[in-house]
């Protein structure tokens, strides 16, 4: 899973067409709704976020808009926040 995760989080970035391709607050409402301990909820605010991710992708292009490095670069500025 954990796999799964960094590479779908490397094809965002780039990938996506869009900043908010991964919305914070989308990542919140999942995890409130697990802490409410409402599964159905949960399920259906995560099918909405990867429908929003998933909409934003840009696979076709024949390159991505961002390199490796770059991504790279953004996702160490992130962790500094």
């Amino acid at each position: 899973m954990t796999q799964l995760q960094t590479l779908t989080c490397l094809a965002v970035l780039l990938y996506a067409e869009h900043d908010d391709a991964c919305p914070r607050d989308e990542h919140l409402r999942i995890v409130d709704a697990i802490a409410a301990g409402d599964g159905a909820a949960a399920a259906q605010e995560m099918l909405r976020h990867l429908t929003h991710v998933e909409k934003d992708l840009k696979l076709d292009r024949a390159t991505p808009e961002s390199s490796f490095d770059d991504a790279m670069g953004w996702l160490r500025g992130a962790s500094d926040r």
